[in-house]
């Protein structure tokens, strides 16, 4: 009889929660219940990406820039620390081999980009990029 691997259980970094594996149409993710983070890994928010660009065309992905690290969170997928980046201003965690943890609200502030233009993202989320330094 075919079994499918069990997938392993991974751990919040911010509550050590387990994480629960969310699906939304062709977008997988890891999802805490508890505190509302996210993992995803690169190519689901390239995926994720893309998909809220198509009507924007001048919003290519942007790359991940290094920011110093005042601490270091575990890595759901690996348990190694993860690196500081910012995505557009918004700090967010990042192991290179797995993926990009994202807290409450990051995720959507980073998408919101991909879908208004810049001045528009800019005008509804500029408030909250300035509370996350």
């Amino acid at each position: 009889m075919y079994r499918e691997a069990a997938r392993p259980h991974r751990r919040c970094p911010r509550c050590a929660r387990r994480l629960a594996w969310q699906t939304q149409g062709a977008f997988a993710y890891d999802l805490c219940d508890g505190c509302g983070g996210i993992f995803v890994d690169a190519a689901t928010l390239a995926a994720m990406w893309q998909e809220l660009a198509r009507s924007n065309d001048e919003a290519p992905l942007p790359q991940p820039r290094a920011r110093p690290a005042i601490y270091r969170l575990p890595c759901p997928a690996c348990g190694g620390r993860m690196a500081r980046v910012d995505v557009l201003g918004v700090p967010v965690d990042s192991c290179a081999a797995d993926g990009l943890w994202f807290d409450p609200p990051e995720l959507e502030i980073v998408l919101m980009a991909a879908k208004l233009p810049f001045h528009d993202w800019l005008r509804a989320f500029g408030a909250r990029l300035r509370l996350m330094r």
